[in-house]
């Protein structure tokens, strides 16, 4: 199912060009396509809007709501979207090739890692929103491709 997004607008592939160079990741032609499509977008619903499962481990799966996906080169005035400006923030946190493509409503990020052996798409917990989260284990991943990460998001409404 596609994500549900007031999106931003239509992304650049030489703003997708540059981002690739500034923080060393190839994204996926699918993730590609969809910054080309909306530049990334905000969550229209009042309380929960769209959402998917997290497993913390192998017994608890929790819903977890996307809030925003970031976009390139928007502009000073919407900070609050930018892939790049939320990257160089955590930058000291998360590892190198890896950018943060979105944010949910648990406070949460959803990360695209590239490496060849662990590469995907992954929850990142930093406010430890969920008690199974700690200093040692705090990213969970959710899957390999952009297809598969809109695969499983839901629209409650």
């Amino acid at each position: 199912m596609a994500i549900k997004l007031q999106t931003v607008g239509n992304g650049l592939l030489s703003d997708i060009k540059v981002l690739e160079k500034e923080f060393k990741v190839t994204l996926p032609e699918d993730y590609k396509q969809f910054l080309i499509a909306t530049n990334g977008g905000y969550n229209t619903e009042e309380v929960d809007g769209d959402e998917f499962q997290l497993h913390l481990n192998k017994e608890k799966i929790v819903s977890v709501n996307i809030d925003m996906m970031f976009g390139i080169n928007i502009g000073e005035s919407k900070f609050s979207n930018e892939i790049s400006a939320w990257t160089t923030e955590y930058s000291f946190d998360i590892p190198e090739n890896t950018i943060i493509i979105g944010r949910t409503i648990q406070a949460g990020f959803i990360l695209y890692y590239d490496d060849l052996e662990d590469g995907g798409y992954y929850y990142y917990d930093h406010t430890y929103f969920f008690e199974e989260s700690s200093d040692e284990s705090n990213t969970y991943w959710l899957c390999d491709t952009f297809e598969e990460f809109q695969n499983m998001v839901t629209n409650p409404s």
